[in-house]
């Protein structure tokens, strides 16, 4: 804080929609475990904002927590930025995870 005043940010929300109108159709991300597929910053500004109303639609909100396991893909970046749209919280873990990882989360221990 400078002067009393939260300092300057912005949104997931803002940040997107910036990026879309700067860059349009340019690649956003290349995948190259996916047959190449190709996704543009306007393509995924439209894939998160589908995501955000999808989990809106079943109650997502602000504050809330969401635990996602994926592979690296495409549709994790949509589905992470589209939780995030609705103000939640989201932790992942990777599929290829396994037991020699556990150690690395001691809340585990509660489970």
């Amino acid at each position: 804080m400078q002067g009393g005043k939260p300092a300057d940010y912005k949104s997931v929300r803002s940040l997107l929609a910036e990026q879309a109108a700067k860059f349009g159709d340019k690649p956003y991300m290349v995948s190259i475990d996916q047959d190449e597929k190709i996704l543009s910053f306007a393509a995924l500004y439209r894939l998160a904002n589908r995501m955000a109303h999808f989990f809106a639609d079943r109650g997502l909100k602000a504050n809330d927590r969401v635990f996602m396991l994926s592979e690296n893909s495409v549709e994790f970046i949509a589905v992470f930025l589209g939780v995030q749209r609705c103000g939640a919280t989201i932790a992942t873990a990777n599929v290829e995870m396994n037991r020699a990882h556990l150690p690395r989360f001691s809340f585990l221990q509660y489970i």
